[in-house]
């Protein structure tokens, strides 16, 4: 059987292709956001379009030396894979974990330090896709100034994205499995600082 003297077998290649781009297309897009530059300055955001899949308190991650709360977004089938930056500040450091026969995922992972506040960016690589992109060849270094929501990297099939947050800074406002979408939902909220008592106040309760 033939279509327009095209063998049957050629459209069904020809279209099966056609298919397939449009597939990696629409996966591997960047959608343009409307970021809230204007928001509330202890506003969070997430880094991962995706669902929260844990909430977990850690003792001391990577460049915090402190105890963390980690938010761990993973993206569905057909959520863009960019990831944003949680909250505007310096890129700091950088630090790439290649996998081991311990820990198979490799993991790529940037300190943002803030006004603030300060977090940990970490893309979580699986084995079976071997890599994420960080951006460092398109001019991310140390020093980097981001501002919040500015695109910061981008997940490959399979990968996760960790945000850290100084547990004593921060509250959370995300439950496990719930949506969020990068650069617009407010995952987290900067606690307001302790006022400090003033000399008089101090006199005055002794």
């Amino acid at each position: 059987m033939a279509w327009f003297g095209v063998p049957h077998i050629l459209w069904v290649s020809l279209l099966s292709a056609v298919a397939l781009v449009c597939v990696l297309l629409y996966y591997f897009r960047e959608p343009q956001r409307v970021i809230d530059l204007e928001c509330d300055a202890a506003t969070i955001l997430s880094g991962a379009d995706g669902f929260v899949r844990e909430i977990e308190l850690v003792e001391a991650p990577l460049y915090l030396n402190r105890p963390a709360v980690r938010v761990r977004v993973a993206p569905g089938p057909l959520d863009a894979r960019v990831n944003r930056c949680p909250i505007p500040g310096e890129l700091t450091r950088i630090n790439t974990e290649a996998a081991t026969s311990t820990e198979p995922a490799a993991r790529h992972c940037m300190l943002i330090h803030g006004e603030r506040t300060e977090c940990v960016v970490q893309q979580i690589v699986e084995p079976v896709v071997r890599r994420a992109v960080n951006w460092l060849d398109r001019g991310l270094a140390r020093g980097k100034r981001f501002a919040r929501g500015e695109r910061l990297g981008r997940l490959k099939f399979g990968s996760q994205l960790d945000v850290f947050l100084p547990a004593e800074d921060v509250e959370i406002l995300v439950t496990s499995g719930e949506r969020v979408v990068a650069g617009v939902t407010a995952i987290a909220r900067l606690k307001r600082p302790r006022k400090k008592r003033s000399k008089k106040n101090k006199a005055a309760t002794s």
